[in-house]
């Protein structure tokens, strides 16, 4: 004979089938009053709650059911509430243990796809990606999902055919006729993203993203379809998601600087940055400590003790700056070179800077523990980061490292390879940041350009750190390389680029915008064209709005 509790998690289980989540709710509860310790009405209450995006109460419910029986689908579930509150590494091991209690679980196995992407890990993603659609072979959005570590792992061409495969599958999909576009933008096949976007916008007229996308491949005209069709969806912009309207704001703003309406242009950037701005999180106080410890703890002194304990590799080139000052020009330029292989951005020197806890032994994080990091291990670090470099072209001479923030990590890089090539790019304080206004970055580390005040201030504290650096490594660490001249003197300027990377001079690298390699960048637009002159000056036609940049820029 049942339980009084079974037969009433049977009646709330029938409720929550009908969609009647209070009913199945009350009911939940009532079974955890008669026994507090039930496995099914912890786990079956914790799922409402995280349906609720209740997700810390879900959270304890969902463990504290675990801890009274096991279920892969209780793990898993446990997994998907973890990674909502952005405790990855614990959700990746909930996900594992679904994995062992039930094998053939395609669920858990995209479960723990998803989560190796937030957690910066493409190659284990794509692997986990891969499983899901081995036991489910129709599984079409663990395939939309695997393209994206394809890419990031430059495996653009799986990426496009496994994108192909899911719309075969589901035609109707724009999401994954979006990401069609985005990968064959990044390989340069640009015929093929535009009919991409276009198909998104056939199948979904208000799909944003397909628009920004859209827009940044070319110039807009004043008889543009395209700019009368984002006009008519602004003025129904209530019924959009945030997301979705400041994704249409930034594409209105590219659209209308091409077609020379500035104050329209500046407006429809305002409110998309206001939007933006309010959806991730930066905390500016916090990176201003973060460059103050930096400063404090790389010293002419530390640099000078620790100076040969690196790694011996001369591999890597890293290309760094502010974002939108030229790092993508620049890589273009030595990617088109045969002895240079172009790997666009990595978080690789950020995830390394993070394990010297670990390997200084010791209760100090970075950059504190420097100090003390015994010296086996500064070769160590050294070579772990060129190793995995390696991985993406193991037969290339060298490879360039393009992530502009790595600005931050100069004094640990060259601590840990001193033998690597370093070039900063530098461009006019105005246009970098009005160019950054301008774009909806990919990258989550970003948060301060979608406010002018902050996007000031943090220019000024990058200029701070790159004297910082000047002044406590050696003279001819690293190469200056300022845009504005590598525009007006371009063969002078990239015979010196390429001069100082040890590389005799080829002519490929006058003709960049003919080399075909992937560019994942926010110029990767730009870099398939022959070099123009439009982007200098560019804050002129913002001028009478930027009072709080520049106010920001002088330190007021």
């Amino acid at each position: 004979m049942p339980k009084p509790s079974q037969d009433l998690l049977q009646l709330g289980f029938k409720s929550y089938s009908k969609g009647d989540i209070p009913a199945a709710e009350r009911l939940y509860t009532r079974v955890l009053r008669q026994t507090p310790d039930d496995f099914n009405a912890l786990h079956l209450l914790g799922i409402i709650r995280a349906e609720q995006k209740r997700f810390a109460e879900a959270d304890r419910l969902i463990a504290r059911a675990l801890e009274n029986g096991s279920s892969a689908e209780a793990f898993s579930n446990h997994g998907n509430v973890l990674s909502e509150l952005g405790r990855h590494d614990e959700a990746i091991k909930r996900y594992r243990r679904a994995l062992l209690i039930k094998p053939d679980y395609a669920e858990a196995q995209f479960n723990l796809g998803n989560a190796l992407v937030k957690n910066s890990q493409p190659e284990e993603a794509a692997k986990a990606f891969h499983a899901a659609i081995a036991i489910k072979p129709d599984y079409t959005e663990a395939m939309h999902n695997l393209a994206e570590p394809l890419r990031e792992l430059g495996r653009q061409t799986e990426a496009v055919a496994m994108l192909r495969r899911a719309i075969a599958l589901n035609p109707g999909d724009a999401e994954s006729h979006n990401a069609l576009g985005i990968a064959s933008q990044e390989m340069g096949v640009l015929d093929e993203a535009r009919a991409a976007f276009d198909r998104v916008l056939a199948l979904d007229p208000s799909m944003t993203h397909a628009y920004y996308h859209r827009v940044r491949m070319g110039k807009v005209t004043g008889g543009d379809e395209i700019l009368a069709r984002m006009e008519a969806l602004s003025r129904q912009a209530g019924g959009l998601s945030p997301d979705a309207r400041f994704m249409l704001g930034f594409a209105l703003g590219k659209a209308y600087e091409d077609v020379g309406r500035s104050d329209e242009a500046f407006a429809s950037l305002l409110e998309a940055n206001r939007l933006a701005r309010a959806s991730v999180a930066y905390n500016e106080d916090e990176t201003r400590g973060r460059f103050q410890r930096l400063r404090n703890a790389f010293t002419e002194r530390l640099l000078a003790e620790k100076a040969e304990f690196g790694s011996e590799s001369g591999l890597p080139i890293f290309i760094v700056g502010f974002p939108r000052s030229g790092t993508t020009l620049t890589e273009q330029i030595l990617a088109s070179h045969p002895q240079v292989h172009g790997s666009g951005e990595h978080t690789f020197i950020g995830n390394l800077a993070s394990t010297t806890l670990l390997d200084a032994g010791n209760e100090v994080g970075f950059p504190e523990s420097l100090p003390q990091l015994p010296a086996e291990n500064f070769r160590r670090l050294g070579d772990a980061y060129v190793e995995r470099l390696r991985r993406i072209a193991p037969d290339a001479p060298h490879i360039t490292d393009k992530l502009p923030e790595n600005f931050i990590f100069l004094g640990f890089i060259r601590l840990i390879l001193p033998r690597a090539k370093i070039i900063h790019v530098k461009r006019d304080a105005l246009d970098t940041c009005i160019s950054c206004f301008a774009q909806r970055f990919r990258a989550s580390n970003v948060g301060y350009s979608y406010d002018l005040g902050e996007l000031g201030r943090h220019y000024r504290r990058y200029l701070d750190l790159m004297d910082h650096w000047r002044s406590v490594m050696p003279t001819g660490s690293m190469l200056e390389v300022q845009y504005e001249n590598l525009i007006e003197n371009f063969e002078a300027e990239a015979r010196r680029i390429v001069d100082y990377c040890g590389l005799p001079w080829d002519d490929r690298c006058l003709a960049f915008h003919q080399t075909e390699r992937t560019v994942r960048t926010a110029s990767l637009a730009q870099v398939r064209q022959p070099l123009y002159r439009s982007s200098v000056q560019r804050w002129r036609r913002y001028e009478k709005h930027l009072g709080p940049l520049m106010a920001a820029l002088n330190g007021e």
